[in-house]
């Protein structure tokens, strides 16, 4: 894994800084568990044994759920330190753990000694992400995938949330769902609702690539800067594009078609604002509309207002440099 030491020159946009700063206060790790449905992010990118992947570390979840695919590599970049921390922990524990032991690390099953267990795979971490936890026992001890603040703060407006998915998604059954369960209920689904890398049959899969899995500390679109160009088959880019400043959603997507393989394959969700494609890139990123609509009824989260699925046409990224040059 690499750890880069990382200090953004680059500002996120003032209401993200604002909404960092407020998590902040109610917990160190804002998404204790992913908020983008796995059925989602699969469907749309439809992973390939060989491909090189890059995500958004987040909680760890997608990245690790992507493994069972097999791919070359998965690079899982995040900003946010505490973020990569709780990355890492996941991954210290799958090399090390039991799926059962695993599961009460990060409170999965009942908590009460994932102190306990963290004691197994703390060796194993890197300096500051074992300071980062040494710090927040108690974090591990009430069972770390209730504590972010994202979950946290669902006490206050989980109620109203649950109204809404009665509402408007009267088919949506929160007690089965992975997300909805932990967020607005409080518990985990049934056994045969968890997320693939929890599963009895996804965990050995996972465990066997964990090697295939670099960890990033970064500015995403830095690290887009520094990469090759037509190196990256799938970009699973979550609501990226919700925290850029107005104004560099285009800078951003042209660092996609750059560092894309021909034929590479796009997610980028949104709830505050939707990734729109400008006019010169628009014959090199194609919506593909049909699985857009196929994805967004999947969704089992309802989080994101829109839900992007974009294809890289082959020759994009050398019509992209041909056209700055």
């Amino acid at each position: 894994m690499i750890n880069l030491k990382y200090r953004s020159n680059r500002r996120l946009h003032w209401t993200r800084r604002i909404y960092r700063r407020a998590n902040s206060v109610i917990s160190p790790i804002a998404f204790s568990f992913t908020m983008d449905d796995f059925a989602v992010v699969e469907g749309a990118l439809t992973p390939q044994a060989g491909d090189r992947i890059l995500t958004l570390a987040s909680a760890g979840d997608t990245p690790l759920n992507l493994l069972r695919f097999q791919p070359a590599e998965i690079i899982a970049v995040d900003i946010a330190p505490p973020q990569l921390h709780l990355t890492k922990l996941k991954i210290a524990g799958a090399r090390e753990l039991t799926l059962s032991d695993f599961r009460r690390l990060i409170g999965v099953s009942p908590p009460g000694d994932a102190d306990v267990i963290y004691q197994k795979v703390r060796g194993l971490l890197e300096p500051e992400t074992q300071s980062f936890w040494d710090d927040h026992l108690d974090l591990l001890r009430r069972g770390i995938i209730w504590q972010g603040s994202v979950r946290r703060m669902s006490t206050f407006w989980g109620p109203l949330a649950r109204l809404r998915v009665r509402l408007f998604r009267p088919g949506l059954t929160v007690a089965d769902n992975p997300y909805l369960a932990p967020l607005l209920l409080g518990r985990m689904p049934p056994e045969e609702h968890l997320p693939p890398y929890l599963t009895e049959s996804g965990y050995p899969v996972v465990q066997r690539h964990l090697d295939r899995l670099t960890v990033v500390h970064s500015d995403i679109r830095e690290f887009l800067r520094q990469q090759p160009a037509s190196t990256i088959d799938v970009f699973a880019l979550s609501n990226v594009t919700d925290w850029l400043p107005r104004g560099q959603q285009s800078d951003f997507l042209e660092l996609i078609v750059r560092a894309a393989r021909p034929g590479a394959r796009v997610l980028i969700c949104g709830h505050r604002r939707v990734a729109e494609v400008p006019v010169h890139l628009r014959g090199q990123l194609v919506p593909d509309r049909d699985l857009q609509t196929e994805v967004r009824r999947a969704d089992r989260v309802g989080y994101f207002r829109r839900i992007c699925v974009l294809r890289v046409q082959p020759g994009a990224a050398q019509d992209e440099r041909r056209g700055r040059g």
